[in-house]
């Protein structure tokens, strides 16, 4: 993947100079385990925000809203999931290598460093 010029993939600044939740919007992010703990420890109960067993959850969605998106956004954006932290960086199962995704309408505007990929690639071992 080339580096493209534009905003860094966890500062998500293109997301918020939108307004953008695209992503927000019947999610399917999973959740490793350091996810599940640092939201259970803000005071979170696992079966309101997660479904799925042992280390394999997801994002609940109520009402086809990710269960932390708020009327402002993301209402646990500082701790918010790994998975949200790299999007729109995923990774790709069929070409095997961490593509942006297409239903990003701000793709263009971020960069993706060698640490992006990093952060991707550990996150796929944790999963």
């Amino acid at each position: 993947m080339k580096e493209l010029g534009g905003a860094s993939i966890e500062g998500g600044e293109p997301c918020r100079a939108h307004g953008c939740n695209l992503c927000c919007l019947d999610t399917r992010m999973p959740l490793c385990g350091e996810d599940v703990a640092r939201l259970t420890a803000l005071g979170f109960k696992v079966r309101d925000f997660a479904y799925g067993y042992g280390h394999k959850r997801v994002l609940r969605n109520v009402g086809g809203r990710c269960f932390f998106l708020g009327k402002e956004g993301c209402t646990v954006y500082s701790d918010r999931p790994a998975g949200c932290r790299l999007y729109p960086l995923v990774y790709d199962e069929g070409r095997r290598r961490g593509v942006l995704d297409s239903i990003c309408p701000h793709r263009e505007e971020f960069t993706v460093g060698e640490a992006d990929r990093e952060a991707l690639r550990s996150l796929i071992r944790k999963l």
